[in-house]
């Protein structure tokens, strides 16, 4: 469709790239969380995904760091990433009505591993992963970039600091401002689901912040990974992963971290699920021992997590979150998680 068919920021946007210029189409996905802009656009050379950051997302060097690590892994033989590309100012991030660009190409597949769940899936997904981190470990940042996505060895974990922080702070206070700021007038899904994982909270809370703090000085190896890495970010084709989308949360961990976040949405706590995910990881990039157990703690802490970043995301930041569906059922998927997560306590 003509440039003048939509609006005139992202027509001027996406003439600043040679792939976009004589765009057919373009369409808005359903948005996210993060207040980015993100554009479909179809064309002759193919289709492409126009991004635009938030005013005040992540630091310009970060997300040049982030572009050249994607860049280092797609030359490494993993084709299930998405590259950035230059655009007419021989740049792949430019400032431009406020907000910082980028454009890539668009990912086949589809994120429905919910809905077609298979062992085939699961196994290919541990194997992508896998391969991911083996190409970002060779990752050699700039200085500038470095804070974010060098390696490290034998440094404790920052998101069991981090964890631990949220959780003691929580337990300080932040359970009962949260209970005082969810609605009293009305009632909705949302809220109702919210206040059971409040009550929940200080049942489970002493146990994970044991479990985390047996481990918190315990030295791993860090590397860039994603963080962020789950259903909703991993796209399929027939049985094969075809797209991880969405690094924006990228920096330097332990690849633990990716294994909980991404094993934790596919497969909640199906144990034999687990064993296969693992197991296929494993056969690419081995963990240790310490590294296992590390797993565990992180997918059960989050569990714990989840819930409150939810509610405190509707009633301290003000975000419209509660009428959405797609929260709603993440929601009730939480719950449901830390219920059996009680019984193992």
């Amino acid at each position: 469709m003509p440039h003048s068919t939509v609006s005139p920021i992202i027509a001027d946007v996406l003439r600043c790239f040679r792939q976009t210029r004589d765009v057919t189409s373009v369409s808005f996905p359903t948005p996210g969380f993060s207040g980015a802009i993100v554009v479909r656009a179809n064309g002759p050379v193919g289709d492409f995904c126009l991004r635009g950051w938030p005013p005040d997302a992540l630091p310009e060097r970060r997300l040049r760091g982030l572009h050249r690590l994607l860049m280092h892994i797609h030359e490494q033989g993993v084709g299930c990433v998405s590259v950035p590309v230059q655009s007419e100012m021989s740049d792949t991030l430019f400032m431009r009505h406020g907000r910082y660009w980028q454009l890539e190409p668009w990912l086949p597949g589809t994120a429905d591993y919910w809905s077609k769940p298979s062992e085939a899936r699961l196994r290919s997904a541990a194997r992508c992963l896998a391969k991911w981190h083996r190409a970002a470990k060779l990752f050699a940042p700039r200085q500038s970039e470095a804070e974010w996505f060098a390696c490290r060895i034998q440094c404790e974990s920052p998101a069991v600091r981090e964890r631990l922080q949220r959780i003691r702070g929580l337990q300080h206070g932040g359970i009962h401002h949260l209970k005082e700021s969810l609605p009293t007038n009305g009632r909705s899904e949302f809220h109702d689901i919210g206040r059971h994982i409040l009550e929940l909270f200080p049942q489970a809370a002493t146990a994970i912040e044991s479990e985390l703090a047996a481990v918190k000085h315990f030295a791993f190896d860090l590397q860039p990974c994603l963080r962020d890495i789950w259903h909703d970010h991993v796209l399929f084709t027939g049985d094969e992963v075809t797209g991880f989308i969405d690094a924006s949360a990228c920096r330097f961990e332990n690849v633990a971290t990716d294994l909980a976040r991404l094993f934790g949405s596919l497969i909640e706590d199906d144990s034999d699920a687990w064993q296969i995910a693992l197991e296929e990881y494993q056969r690419q990039s081995p963990l240790t021992a310490e590294e296992r157990a590390l797993v565990q703690r992180l997918d059960r802490s989050a569990v714990l997590l989840a819930g409150i970043t939810w509610l405190r995301r509707s009633c301290t930041k003000n975000e419209a979150v509660s009428n959405d569906e797609r929260v709603v059922l993440r929601m009730q998927i939480i719950a449901t998680r830390l219920e059996r997560l009680m019984r193992t306590l």
